[in-house]
């Protein structure tokens, strides 16, 4: 992640945002999602309003400027991949956000509703036993934006990340859920692609043995350009057979790395 980072915007007095919750960080990883980015980030501050955290990947489309438009914390992606962007988010939350207690992921493509964050958030805060939270999409092969043989796959890979990597969840690939940070922060991720969601999963249940909670979600039909494809089903077997061979572990406290240290650019 470079250097750079984009100060967003606070929310205007007399609005009906709740109060902002400075313990809790949501990461957007971002690569040319305009369409949808400023929705995603109003619909987050209305439901919790944490601080948001946006990793651009060098989008050409004027998403990092509608996202800083719409409130959010700005940074630019060095590498590639949405498992990058979240290593990399969580190596400036660590840094930025010391005081940050919950990081929740959601994706930028207006997919996932914001409402249920409050819901994952407390039950978080009041079952400690409980280390992540993510959201259930009942009505994945419903929805319009993705086909059945995508629901299809979905299943498979998870009933092959349960069979495996015992990981027993409904949807373990789901791009919204939430984490306390106390649990992940030993957390080194290896991921580079859309494998990143297996790997938490399997840290949190395996390495942390912590329970893993899913609530319900409406899942909407995605804004903007599709990411997926057939290649990343294939890269997040691979991580999941790599993980039954060669299991993760904690590693020491991560510290941030020198070009990891903002500095704020002016306006």
């Amino acid at each position: 992640m470079s250097s750079k980072e984009s100060p967003g915007s606070t929310v205007a007095s007399g609005s009906a945002t709740p109060a902002r919750l400075d313990d809790t960080v949501i990461i957007v990883p971002a690569y040319r999602e305009a369409s949808g980015i400023a929705a995603v980030i109003h619909e987050v501050r209305a439901a919790i309003n944490p601080i948001v955290l946006v990793v651009n990947r060098a989008s050409d489309d004027g998403t990092d400027d509608r996202a800083r438009e719409s409130g959010a914390i700005v940074v630019e992606q060095s590498d590639i991949g949405k498992g990058s962007a979240v290593r990399e988010a969580l190596e400036y939350v660590h840094h930025r956000f010391p005081q940050a207690r919950y990081i929740g992921f959601v994706d930028a493509d207006c997919t996932y509703p914001a409402a249920p964050m409050g819901a994952m958030r407390q039950i978080l805060q009041t079952q400690p036993g409980v280390g992540m939270v993510i959201a259930w999409r009942e009505n994945l092969k419903n929805n319009g934006a993705k086909s059945e043989a995508f629901a299809v796959g979905n299943r498979l890979l998870g009933g092959v990340h349960h069979a495996i990597n015992h990981v027993p969840l409904r949807d373990p690939f789901s791009g919204l859920r939430m984490v306390r940070t106390d649990a992940i922060v030993d957390w080194s991720p290896r991921s580079r692609g859309f494998d990143i969601e297996c790997e938490l999963n399997y840290f949190v249940r395996n390495v942390k043995e912590l329970d893993i909670e899913e609530v319900r979600v409406a899942y909407r039909a995605r804004v903007g350009e599709k990411k997926l494809r057939l290649r990343d089903g294939l890269v997040i077997l691979r991580r999941m057979i790599t993980m039954a061979l060669r299991p993760p572990r904690a590693t020491a406290t991560p510290t941030p790395r020198p070009e990891l240290r903002p500095v704020v650019t002016r306006q």
